[in-house]
């Protein structure tokens, strides 16, 4: 039954390799839940850009905050 729900397509070059694969996959709505709205101006945020090496396991430093 899992097999109706995911739709494969597969993608070849001019020499007939495959070269990709993509599954799609359709999942259930979420419900929609009103909720009362209410004004909150007592948030923020902050964001700071990183460089450094490992793909992201060894040391960062930081060049940009905001």
């Amino acid at each position: 039954m899992l097999e109706n729900l995911i739709k494969k397509e597969y993608y070849y070059d001019e020499n007939n390799q495959l070269i990709n694969v993509e599954k799609v996959y359709h999942y259930s709505s979420f419900p929609i839940i009103k909720k009362d709205l209410k004004f909150d101006n007592k948030i923020g945020t902050i964001d700071f850009e990183t460089y450094g090496s490992d793909l992201g396991l060894g040391n960062h430093l930081v060049y940009a905050g905001g």
